[in-house]
């Protein structure tokens, strides 16, 4: 779903400014919603805005194709209480994680070591354009980030995880 706390204009902003040094970049936006007219004007008014593609609503099957297309999954803004599930799916399938630098998200990823983290659109910018040219820095992340979520990140993990915390209770 596209919704205005999902922030996605400010990566269209960030990409924006980036898509003048490095012609090769584009922009793959997947969903629908609320804010999806404004995201294509904003888009539409740009000289670079046949390098942004939305593509409206997906089925959920298809989400994973459009996600092992992308070298960075962008997060670019998220509600404070919550675990955006999409960062999982991006580092599952071998995207970097680039999202916001807030507690819900470093209770799973830390960064420099499995993901990009940031604090303002200037950071995403920067982010984005290190993960742009630093091609070993982006391997490096987007693999750790894929062991991390494939080895503890999992229902089964999380299964495991609550068994032993209830045995620890039971014994005690």
């Amino acid at each position: 779903s596209l919704l205005a706390y999902h922030g996605v204009e400010k990566l269209i902003e960030a990409f924006l400014k980036l898509a003048h040094k490095y012609p090769d970049i584009k922009l793959l936006i997947v969903g629908d919603g609320e804010v999806l007219p404004i995201l294509k004007e904003i888009a539409a008014r740009s000289k670079f805005a046949e390098r942004i593609r939305f593509t409206g609503q997906v089925s959920r099957k298809d989400v994973y194709f459009y996600v092992s297309l992308m070298d960075v999954g962008v997060s670019p803004d998220h509600s404070w209480y919550g675990s955006p599930i999409k960062i999982f799916e991006y580092a599952a399938l071998g995207a970097v994680v680039l999202a916001p630098d807030s507690e819900n998200i470093r209770d799973i990823f830390n960064h420099s070591e499995d993901s990009w983290l940031f604090n303002s659109t200037e950071e995403l910018e920067l982010g984005m354009e290190e993960l742009i040219t630093n091609s070993s820095v982006k391997t490096e992340l987007s693999e750790k980030a894929k062991a991390k979520v494939l080895t503890s990140h999992t229902w089964r993990a999380n299964a495991e995880t609550v068994i032993e915390n209830l045995n620890q209770i039971l014994e005690s």
